[in-house]
């Protein structure tokens, strides 16, 4: 089960997070207004916890995280006995996208 805690869904990534809600895959949290990308997380963590979600994978909905990188974070979770998986921009072999100053 997924958490989207978004606020815009009018655009093409909230209408493809409405298509898959209809599917029964992401749990969405519709909130009134855009208060914050820290109130964001904080209710998307509260609902997942809430909902007693095995694993909790935070993206920026931008998709400037890369989505590619999941499958490689889900399999050291699982595999390795760690609680957490941290990616960053700041280890060997992280990097920005080229279009930030």
């Amino acid at each position: 089960m997924a958490v989207h805690a978004g606020a815009e869904l009018r655009s093409g990534w909230g209408a493809f997070i409405l298509a898959v809600e209809s599917k029964g895959a992401v749990s969405v949290l519709h909130r009134k207004e855009k208060d914050g990308l820290g109130r964001a997380y904080v209710a998307g963590m509260t609902r997942a916890l809430a909902e007693n979600t095995d694993l909790v994978i935070q993206m920026d909905a931008d998709l400037s995280h890369p989505v590619s990188v999941i499958p490689t974070m889900v399999d050291r979770i699982r595999n390795s006995g760690a609680a957490l998986v941290i990616g960053s921009r700041y280890v060997a072999g992280g990097s920005t996208a080229a279009e930030w100053p």
